[in-house]
């Protein structure tokens, strides 16, 4: 589930008697309450806090920052439903030494709607004032940094929510602050290659793109202005120093044998919800001597609570360079002219055979990456695909897929069945992006987007893909598999997100059948598999292990479980408003599925289109509500629920 911070410790406050009129032409009971506010932070939920030296370019400030010297405050406002009249004053806290946080208690009438706003972000240890940000006013709220004091700098990073409920008082309100921040990282990957001369200084200037310097946390909107086309003709030039050229300001957040890697800025930026682009020129020095100059003049993407990501040899000639953008510091889009460069991990490679005594059954034993690339690029559409000859595959190494687009395996075999196993190891940062702009069918770590995703027939067991990442347009997918028939057994999948990002699927019925393991099950069982942090939006059919059951086949899952998602459909009206759950979105055969000793927990469901113009939300649902004529009608899953069975299952729908 995306990471938490409960905030603990509480205060209360009293409303001011100069609003008695305006609550007068208010809806509620009027009685007025003691309500609880309690703020969450998606960084780090089960994340102790990290040890001395630890930091991660691609984490937060939580993360990063060196606790001793800062505190984070946490305030908090409340607006009339319309946002219109401020209710509440804000109130201000901070908590010293440790990210964990607050609770607020404010008086306000019982059932009744209020808009509430709240802010977090980093301060000097042992004081409340500005220091980043100037939070005078909460509707324009603005950087107080100059451009020498804005790049590399996690005490930069910072919080907020603007969000309707009502109020009940029995209840409290509880609130999730997001970034308001897209953060830039980039990354070389040849520090101190051959010789070449080390920077320690750097210039970065912005061209050619919008530059947002204003956010209005009540409307949640973010404001600037169109920077010059032209490179030369900009003013402002933002520049950062290393403080030591051998020790790295970031130990972690690359890949493995990463001691070419470095971090050489990072900057958080103003964004909006949608996708923008931005355009820069780096600057890289030796004291005041020039190292290497890079004008990245083709659309950077940013948007806000992403991570976005250059990569490549920025230092050397030649460069060749990758961008990806991560949504909460996870999810990414990556752009490349092709699947994967074998200069990422070497030539492909055919793995060992293993052959059994009598001969007849062979085994590939994958150890690489590059052998595991060649599974891929000699599947489905080779002259002879590797299936035809070995229908067994084993996975001797854990592997992780860092800076590589994926291209999934096709395999299609109906007969007879393939198998994969992944011999209890991890395929982590698995990328797949959109060949286009069109809508492509069925990807996923197995998957053919040239034949609406059918993988056939294909034993998936003892395998776990961790941080998976399926961007552009990707109905029939799922992180472990697209269109799939077979059996799947001793699975794991976390921290997957299937956002859609470079297609308006609001209205757009195609974008659908989308789950967090598999995109549509034809037959075949599911046992003891499990999804963890599972995160995706799609017009409707949306599962957090199984987006649709399809085909006329009884389908099992047993012993599987769900822990931490959250689902969006943006289907504005209908049935597809239902056809989303935890462990199946819906069923659309006509055989049945049975549902046995499965659960679910720390659920999140959201309904409908965001219109961000006109700030008509979608409705939350948190799974707890009952049958309604939106969101899962059962903790387990969407739609149809005569054709699907639950046997012996315990489950927990929580928000």
């Amino acid at each position: 589930m995306k990471k938490v911070l409960s905030l603990l410790a509480f205060s209360a406050v009293m409303f001011a008697g100069c609003q008695e009129d305006w609550e007068a032409q208010q809806e509620g009971t009027g009685e007025e309450s003691m309500v609880r506010i309690t703020l969450q932070t998606p960084e780090a939920m089960g994340m102790t806090r990290a040890g001395a030296g630890y930091t991660n370019s691609a984490k937060g400030g939580i993360t990063n920052v060196d606790w001793t010297k800062y505190d984070l405050r946490y305030q908090v406002a409340v607006y009339d439903k319309d946002g219109n009249n401020q209710v509440v004053t804000p109130i201000l806290k901070t908590v010293q030494g440790d990210y964990a946080g607050t609770e607020f208690e404010v008086r306000l009438v019982n059932k009744r709607e209020y808009k509430f706003v709240a802010w977090a972000d980093f301060v000097k240890v042992g004081t409340t004032a500005d220091l980043h940000y100037d939070t005078d006013d909460l509707t324009a709220i603005t950087c107080l940094d100059a451009v020498s004091g804005q790049l590399n700098d996690e005490s930069r990073d910072a919080y907020f929510v603007t969000e309707n409920q009502t109020v009940d008082a029995s209840k409290g309100i509880s609130l999730t602050l997001r970034r308001p921040f897209a953060k830039v990282r980039v990354v070389t990957t040849d520090w101190d290659e051959n010789g070449t001369y080390m920077p320690d200084n750097f210039k970065v200037t912005y061209y050619n793109c919008k530059r947002f310097t204003s956010l209005n946390a009540v409307t949640g909107v973010a404001t600037g202005s169109d920077l010059s086309t032209t490179v030369g003709d900009v003013e402002d030039v933002y520049t950062a120093k290393f403080a030591s050229k051998t020790d790295k300001d970031y130990s972690e957040g690359y890949e493995a044998e990463s001691v070419k890697n470095r971090t050489l800025t990072v900057d958080y930026l103003l964004a909006n919800t949608n996708q923008d682009k931005i355009h820069f020129k780096l600057e890289s020095l030796d004291g005041e001597n020039p190292v290497s100059t890079y004008d990245f003049t083709t659309d950077i993407p940013i948007q806000r609570n992403y991570l976005t990501t250059i990569l490549g040899n920025l230092l050397t000639e030649n460069a060749k360079v990758q961008v990806t953008c991560d949504e909460n510091f996870e999810d990414q889009i990556t752009i490349l002219e092709s699947w994967w460069d074998p200069k990422t991990f070497g030539e492909m490679k055919e793995p060992m055979i293993e052959t059994s005594p009598d001969g007849k059954t062979k085994t590939y034993h994958v150890k690489t990456i590059a052998e595991l690339a060649w599974l891929s690029e000699n599947a489905k559409g080779a002259e002879t695909p590797w299936y035809k000859n070995v229908r067994n595959v084993v996975l001797d190494n854990d592997l992780d897929l860092n800076g590589i687009n994926w291209k999934p395996i096709a395999i299609w075999q109906p007969e007879p069945t393939v198998t994969f196993d992944g011999g209890n190891h991890t395929i982590s940062n698995v990328r797949i992006n959109s060949w286009n702009g069109t809508n492509q069918a069925g990807v996923g770590f197995f998957g053919d987007p040239t034949n609406s995703g059918y993988v056939a027939t294909l034993n998936i067991k003892n395998l776990t893909l961790d941080n998976v990442v399926i961007n552009g347009v990707s109905s029939w997918s799922g992180a472990l598999a697209g269109n799939f028939y077979g059996d799947v057994e001793n699975c794991t999948v976390k921290h997957v997100f299937i956002h859609n990002n470079d297609y308006n699927i609001d209205s757009n019925p195609t974008v659908i059948r989308i789950g967090g393991m598999i995109g549509v099950h034809n037959s075949g069982s599911i046992k003891n598999c499990h999804a963890e942090d599972i995160n995706i939006k799609g017009f409707h059919s949306i599962g957090a292990l199984i987006g649709s059951v399809a085909h006329e086949a009884n389908i099992t899952y047993e012993n599987c479980s769900v822990d931490g998602a959250s689902l969006w459909v943006t289907a504005p009206s209908g049935v597809g408003q239902k056809q989303i759950g935890s462990i199946v979105g819906v069923n659309v055969g006509t055989k049945t599925v049975t549902l046995k000793d499965c659960s679910s927990s720390n659920m999140e469901y959201k309904v409908g289109p965001y219109d961000e113009e006109n700030g008509t939300p979608y409705i939350l649902v948190s799974g707890e509500e009952g049958t309604k004529d939106y969101g899962p009608q059962h903790a387990l899953y969407g739609n149809k629920p005569d054709n699907i069975t639950v046997e012996d299952s315990t489950s927990n729908s929580e928000p």
